[in-house]
């Protein structure tokens, strides 16, 4: 029993010797690979700002480019409104010469 014990309490120290060492491993490799990431996250975080005005941009201009359309529809409209009494007046003063061409 006592050789039990002596070979459960190796096998104890030696899990924790390798947990520790793993933990410093993967410790160490996390900063020695976020240190190599330092420029990326830079980078990532440039694009990601360009990204946003870019989206930005493009939610005003959707928003400006309603409001062109709308005002075009509103200039449209006045015209076809000014077109139809040009032609009703025109249409007066044509009628208007053609009866004074037959009385001559």
């Amino acid at each position: 029993m006592v050789i039990n014990e002596s070979l459960q309490e190796i096998a104890n120290k030696t899990v924790e010797a390798t947990a520790s060492v793993s933990k410093d491993l993967t410790g160490q490799a996390w900063s020695y690979l976020l240190d190599q990431l330092k420029p990326f996250t830079t980078v990532f975080k440039t694009v990601g700002v360009i990204v946003l005005i870019y989206v930005i941009y493009r939610i005003w201009r959707g928003i400006v480019s309603i409001k062109d359309r709308n005002r075009l529809k509103n200039i449209e409209q006045r015209l076809d409104e000014i077109d139809d009494k040009l032609d009703r007046l025109l249409g007066k003063r044509s009628s208007d010469k053609l009866s004074k061409d037959k009385k001559k």
